[in-house]
């Protein structure tokens, strides 16, 4: 199971303790809403880890000139900001998120085609 996550240490250690891959969007990107949550991405298991843009909502507040649509590209802003706070490389998280998204939705070298 996965959950969109925008919370703090406490709640997402519990999320953690029943087993839910924890999806991190565009708020992580937003200084001013995400303090907690900045401080709670470290305790997340890199292969517990999705990352998500919320397009078309939430729009990354840390980059200018994106307009007010968010789009799926965006996902390179989002990996950026929660990679610095998770303190991993920016293609460790992905690589890491890809095999989550793998694993988690059944799709791959092993998705029966």
């Amino acid at each position: 199971m996965k959950i969109i996550f925008t919370g703090d240490k406490a709640t997402l250690d519990k999320y953690l303790l029943m087993g839910f891959s924890i999806g991190i969007t565009g708020w992580n990107c937003d200084e001013k809403r995400s303090k907690e949550l900045r401080e709670a991405v470290r305790l997340i298991p890199l292969d517990r880890i999705l990352v998500e843009t919320d397009a078309p909502y939430l729009t990354p507040k840390n980059v200018s000139g994106l307009g007010r649509i968010n789009v799926p590209g965006n996902i390179v802003y989002v990996v950026r900001e929660l990679a610095k706070h998770m303190k991993v490389e920016e293609d460790v998280l992905m690589e890491n998120a890809r095999k989550n998204i793998e694993r988690i939705f059944c799709i791959g070298e092993n998705d029966g085609l």
